[in-house]
């Protein structure tokens, strides 16, 4: 899996990161490496959708989705859901 990212939001991402600490531009302090890389991650999982819609629960349409509305249609039409 290749990331991406574009040099520019790395940059934005380590200089917001920088402001954020009142520190210098550097990214070895303590945590702030750990706040880099956490926004790298959404910005590539912004790039991979799979990925994102894996991470985030993603039910494809057809399937327990489907399903759920189903039943919450019937429970709503029977007096079951007020």
């Amino acid at each position: 899996m290749s990331m991406k990212i574009k040099p520019e939001a790395v940059a934005s991402i380590r200089k917001m990161a920088a402001v954020c600490q009142g520190k210098n531009l550097s990214t070895k302090q303590a945590g702030l490496d750990r706040f880099v890389q956490g926004y790298l991650t959404i910005f590539h999982l912004w790039e991979d959708e799979e990925a994102l819609k894996e991470m985030a629960g993603y039910v494809p349409p057809g399937s327990l989705q489907d399903d759920l509305l189903e039943r919450a249609e019937n429970l709503s039409r029977n007096g079951g859901i007020s």
